[in-house]
């Protein structure tokens, strides 16, 4: 690893924060349900201090050794490397270690002022917390044997902080677009926070594989339903809580995610989006709300990039690792024998969950020319191969 990447040395910070978290909230016992009692809290941040230990992560906020700088015309290259093709599930650090590292950073790139702010206070609380709590597995203290019987091989720590630390790496492209008029608007530090949060928060408890056909928000819902109740305890507005829902719910590829695609291109095209333009059909009043509030649009954009990012933004070797996870995963989580290493795997995810490109003004222009370039080489191969197909003599014998 690069000499610019320092030992987080972060154990006693990291289990003391969460603690002080714990005891200051309103309502203490609901955090401790949430992770099994004292115990399980416990074990859990003991889980997190030992992956920390043996991993050596970048210290970021206002420290100039930062690696993941998103005015470094090299930052998807390093995170591809460092990150994606790098971390494994026993090497990397852990949530609550990026969760510190990446408030920090947000504090020395802030727009404004905000972090002695009491909403600002209760989110950084509750990212800490909900952090943590990713490192649960569907909801178990992470044992050696939870591991082993329950793990994902996709939907699992590694994929969150791969999220966190895009998403964060978005809202800082995004601020630095703005600067230059490339996006419409930058977020303050606490939108910022909000959006870190989500990323920690989107896959918590996943069960692996996709959503049921009859329940496009089964997992986004699942995961709501363990995170408000410690964003509340740790005094997160009812304002935030409604943005986190919607957040979380446009994650689901089917079709919420298409929903809010159109809608930011419609923001991004100088526009403002209507239900009739967006939703004809009504199939998502749930969603109509966010359509007067290009600001949360945006949010939901980065998380929505953040999610797909590593598979479709950060070039060929990237996206191989993806889809080797990926593929094990809804084979036995689904059952389904899915090669999403193909040529014509790549294209109907292309087709399916990316679409048109990536939908913040920020992963676009981090993400879309990778992602393009990756379906140009896929749909070539797809037509050589059907090329060489035609060509090919048939081995069946001429009839009589």
């Amino acid at each position: 690893m690069p000499d610019t990447l320092q030992h987080a040395d972060q154990e006693n910070d990291i289990v003391k924060r969460v603690q002080e978290v714990t005891a200051a909230a309103g309502d203490p016992s609901v955090i401790q349900t949430a992770f099994n009692g004292q115990a399980g809290l416990q074990a859990t941040l003991q889980e997190a201090a030992r992956v920390d230990r043996a991993f050596r992560y970048p210290v970021s906020g206002r420290d100039s050794t930062d690696v993941f700088r998103a005015d470094d015309p090299h930052i998807i290259e390093k995170y591809s490397k460092l990150c994606v093709e790098y971390w494994s599930l026993d090497h990397r650090p852990s949530l609550p270690a990026i969760a510190q590292a990446e408030i920090n950073r947000i504090h020395g790139t802030a727009v404004d002022s905000e972090q002695d702010d009491p909403h600002m206070q209760a989110l950084q609380n509750a990212t800490y917390l909900i952090a943590a709590r990713g490192e649960m597995i569907k909801g178990q203290v992470p044992d050696d044997a939870v591991k082993a019987r329950d793990m994902n091989a996709y939907h699992n720590a590694v994929h969150t902080g791969h999220v966190a630390l895009m998403a964060n790496i978005l809202s800082e492209k995004n601020n630095l677009m703005a600067a230059d008029g490339q996006a419409a608007f930058a977020l303050t530090d606490e939108e910022r926070v909000l959006v870190l949060l989500a990323a920690f928060a989107h896959d918590i408890d996943h069960g692996g594989g996709g959503n049921p056909k009859d329940d496009i928000y089964y997992f986004e819902e699942q995961t709501y339903n363990v995170v408000q109740p410690l964003m509340a305890a740790c005094g997160v507005s009812e304002a935030h809580q409604e943005q986190m829902h919607m957040i979380l719910r446009t994650t689901s590829p089917q079709g919420p995610q298409t929903f809010l695609k159109q809608a930011a291109k419609i923001y991004q095209n100088g526009d403002t989006p209507t239900a009739d333009a967006v939703d004809p059909d009504g199939k998502f009043p749930e969603l109509h709300a966010m359509l007067d509030d290009p600001r949360l649009v945006q949010m939901c954009a980065i998380i929505s990039d953040a999610d797909l990012f590593a598979s479709a933004g950060a070039g060929k070797d990237a996206n191989y690792v993806q889809s080797i996870k990926l593929s094990r995963e809804m084979k036995e989580a689904a059952g389904q024998d899915i090669d999403f290493t193909t040529d014509q795997a790549f294209k109907g995810f292309a087709n399916f969950v990316v679409g048109d490109g990536f939908a913040s003004y920020a992963g676009q222009a981090l993400g879309n020319d990778r992602f393009y370039d990756l379906l140009t080489q896929a749909e070539r191969n797809i037509e050589r191969a059907a090329a060489q197909d035609a060509a090919t003599p048939s081995s069946s014998p001429a009839p009589s």
